[in-house]
């Protein structure tokens, strides 16, 4: 995946594209609405925001601010001194992320859709069926996850994080979840796709093609095996593209065989 050079690849860690894709996938899908969008935090374009809301990089992952109401002066300090490193650590997983080096830079404000945290559902995608889905727990305390297989059975496996104490039962939509993420990645040989279920409705998260950027630890490292060998990668050649373009972002520029 991290020589991958085909342009379907391209856009796939641009958060606001991918909404837009999605959205037309699966017209029953939902999304977040996005309040604005820009380069930088300026001062003259918050005054008007209203609810709760949550600030996120477009092209980024798991760096987030929640917020509510109107920006202040005080309060965008705070949000350009807590953000202030997220430029640098992009830079730093663009080095190995090809597609995400594609993805424009810049911020987005979206409508939060649960006063709660709501739970994240990762669904590993490989050649358009379900492999398991990480479900995960606290993300921003003590972060854990349970992994379930297509049918919804709880796998005996950690994925990155530890496995709960507690899981949960899944949500009544499990299977439509699954049926959307299936529709979603149904073009990639492999994608992780990330929704969120909020009551009975399921929004869209995001596209992952680099998932831990490759280096998450399995155990037992039989399931990464296991998991592996669904993984039907095409011929090498067809990995590269050599004229891109990709609309949206305006890139055209030639890509070498090998990087």
């Amino acid at each position: 995946m991290f020589f991958d050079r085909r342009s379907l690849l391209a856009t796939t860690c641009d958060k606001l594209l991918t909404k837009e894709l999605a959205l037309e996938r699966c017209p029953d899908l939902l999304a977040a609405e996005t309040l604005w969008v820009g380069d930088n935090l300026s001062e003259s374009l918050y005054s008007d925001l209203s609810g709760d809301w949550v600030l996120k990089e477009i092209s980024g992952s798991g760096r987030i601010y929640f917020g509510s109401g109107p920006i202040d002066s005080t309060t965008l300090a705070k949000m350009k001194h807590e953000t202030a490193h997220w430029p640098k650590d992009n830079r730093h997983s663009k080095k190995n992320s090809w597609a995400l080096s594609m993805a424009r830079e810049g911020f987005f404000i979206e409508r939060r859709i649960s006063v709660e945290i709501p739970q994240d559902f990762k669904f590993h995608v490989f050649s358009g069926q379900v492999a398991f889905c990480g479900v995960d727990y606290s993300r921003f305390e003590d972060h854990r996850r349970a992994c379930f297989n297509r049918a919804g059975d709880l796998i005996p496996v950690s994925y990155e994080f530890e496995v709960p104490d507690q899981v949960d039962p899944l949500p009544d939509n499990y299977q439509d979840m699954v049926s959307i993420a299936e529709q979603l990645a149904a073009e990639f040989d492999y994608m992780r796709i990330d929704l969120y279920s909020v009551a009975e409705d399921v929004f869209f998260g995001e596209f992952t093609p680099y998932p831990g950027r490759g280096r998450s630890k399995i155990n037992p490292s039989s399931y990464e095996k296991l998991w592996g060998e669904l993984w039907k990668l095409p011929r090498w050649r067809d990995r590269h593209s050599r004229d891109l373009v990709i609309p949206g972002n305006q890139i055209n520029q030639p890509q070498s065989d090998i990087v």
